[in-house]
């Protein structure tokens, strides 16, 4: 049988047949593609959140060094004499590297010194204990306490930190 349309072109039933059934089943693999396309698109991302960080984890990166500050004290007293806040220099930076070494450079002065993460709030850092006073993935304050026992003036280093 043929179909006569008005601009008599003559077109068999069977091929329109054929198309409408491709058509068909193309509009299926279309919609069974983008229906994967987005399941792949909206899967859970696997990025770690800051706060399940460890303490080593956040701390072994290249840290800026903002300023190092200076307190002397009388003696062992925590009465403050003199304090000193030297600001680094553009490029001054503390690398916490993985293998335990930290490499720094201060003041134009290029150097490299053990360290180990005692717990969560101490490092022994070149063989004296720094207390750390705060750290996040992007600010980091540490402390050594020089206190002694002599009748000197004594000093604490506080390093400030920044990412």
């Amino acid at each position: 049988m043929i179909l006569r349309f008005s601009f008599y072109s003559k077109i068999p039933i069977f091929s329109i047949t054929l198309q409408l059934k491709f058509l068909f089943k193309m509009k299926k693999i279309l919609f069974s593609i983008c229906i994967v396309s987005l399941m792949c698109a909206c899967g859970k991302k696997s990025t770690t959140p800051s706060n399940s960080l460890t303490t080593l984890q956040k701390l072994q990166n290249n840290w800026n060094l903002i300023n190092i500050s200076d307190i002397q004290y009388v003696g062992s007293s925590t009465t403050v004499i003199d304090t000193i806040i030297n600001y680094g220099l553009s490029g001054d930076y503390v690398n916490f590297n993985s293998n335990g070494k930290a490499y720094y450079r201060i003041a134009g002065s290029y150097d490299t010194v053990n360290y180990n993460l005692i717990n969560d709030t101490q490092i022994l850092f070149d063989g004296d204990t720094f207390t750390v006073n705060s750290l996040t993935t992007t600010d980091m304050v540490m402390t050594y306490y020089g206190r002694e026992t002599s009748p000197v003036n004594n000093w604490d280093n506080v390093l400030v930190l920044k990412r």
